[in-house]
């Protein structure tokens, strides 16, 4: 459901010529040389696709050592690392240049920038805090953007950078031109709950994202579906298959039921007080029900691209099972099993089914054969999002009728 899965190192080694990448894309502001005729184009990474750095431009997230596991920096929402700074996309990690490369973004950033007649932003932010903020910072950069050239931006994001992109459109469509929305877990999921257990190994290093280190990040609470709606149900089994209906935006059902960091041994300054944490929840659910359809964006859709995959086993569920045999000082009598559990089609990451946008209005779908974190790394992909951008809008289908 996220972009930890590109994390990564088991996935693409490149041996080869390297993509050059626009140096202004690590930043999010104007580009000082802006063409009004040109496409703005704004590209939202997913969750850990931004790079993250402190004051003194020191990475916090992500370079080789890191992922090598020869460093370990500080990246629980605690003291001075809470204060870090987005430094564009993830492009790729290199360990040896040339040689052994894993590239993140790099092949889309590379062609993308290199669109004809547009002009390509980046949007990074601090993946690890409140969704909704993030969202309005989005929101506030693409109104900037629309009023320096004719046309209103086109966004495109990829997975928890999706859901920041519909949320902002479905506040206002009128922010944008059009919409390409990339393997976004549109209907919640369960795929950030292994992450909450175990962690999710980078490379080399098992500690840069263990679960206590991400147990107050604010943004991963929103992958969680809402109980009794249209977001994804019956996620959670007893040892005997049936459903057992969990309100995740509710503190006191994750202490009942042991879930995430409740389950671990984590320093009290590692997680958030019971208090702390239902504000926590609170924002998420909020944030989740901004993706609900509102009227405005109803009456005034934009052209939307979705882009998805639904060739991969995707975990589905997660089971409750009997401990069989306790251990010393343990009197939890149950423990949570997240691999031998269902799993249906989707891209490895998000189910298909996950993956739909809300039902009410029309969009173009078009699938990849590639695993969710390198997606847009599919020359289909790129080419099918290169087709939709050039495709015309009934704004400029109206402009041409009255020249």
């Amino acid at each position: 459901m996220h972009l930890a899965s590109f994390l990564f190192f088991a996935l693409l080694l490149f041996v080869g010529c390297r993509t050059q990448i626009p140096t202004d894309l690590s930043e999010v502001k104007l580009k000082t040389q802006i063409q009004r005729t040109h496409k703005p184009v704004v590209f939202v990474p997913g969750i850990k696709g931004s790079f993250l750095q402190d004051v003194d431009n020191s990475t916090y997230w992500l370079n080789s050592p890191q992922a090598l596991g020869l460093s370990t920096p500080d990246l629980r929402l605690v003291g001075n690392s809470k204060n870090l700074e987005p430094k564009g996309a993830i492009d790729r990690i290199t360990a040896i240049p040339f040689i052994l490369d894993v590239a993140i973004y790099a092949p889309w950033l590379g062609n993308a920038s290199s669109f004809e007649n547009v002009d390509f932003y980046v949007f990074s932010y601090d993946w690890r805090k409140d969704n909704l903020k993030t969202r309005d910072r989005l929101s506030a950069f693409l109104a900037e953007i629309g009023k320096h050239y004719e046309e209103k931006p086109i966004l495109i994001g990829h997975s928890m950078g999706g859901m920041l992109s519909f949320s902002a459109t479905n506040q206002n469509p009128k922010l944008v031109s059009k919409l390409v929305l990339v393997a976004v877990p549109f209907r919640g999921g369960i795929g950030y709950m292994k992450d909450l257990y175990v962690g999710n190994p980078t490379g080399l290093n098992s500690k840069i994202q263990a679960p206590c280190v991400i147990a107050k990040y604010e943004s991963v609470y929103s992958f969680f579906p809402r109980i009794n709606t249209n977001d994804s149900q019956g996620l959670v089994l007893n040892e005997s298959d049936q459903v057992i209906p969990l309100d995740f935006f509710k503190e006191s059902v994750w202490r009942e039921h042991q879930l995430g960091f409740y389950s671990k041994q984590c320093k009290q300054e590692e997680i958030p007080t019971p208090s702390e944490f239902q504000v926590i929840l609170n924002r998420a659910k909020e944030f989740r029900q901004s993706l609900d359809l509102t009227p405005q964006f109803l009456k005034s859709v934009p052209p939307v691209l979705v882009i998805h995959a639904d060739n991969r086993p995707t975990r589905k569920a997660f089971k409750r099972m009997k401990q069989t045999e306790l251990k010393e000082n343990q009197q939890q009598s149950f423990y949570w099993d997240l691999e031998v559990v269902p799993r249906e089609a989707g891209d490895g990451s998000v189910l298909y089914q996950h993956s739909l946008p809300p039902d009410g209005f029309t969009y173009t779908t078009f699938k990849s054969q590639f695993e969710h974190s390198v997606i847009l790394n599919d020359e289909s992909v790129q080419k099918s999002i290169f087709d939709f951008l050039n495709e015309p809008t009934n704004e400029n289908l109206m402009k041409g009728k009255g020249k």
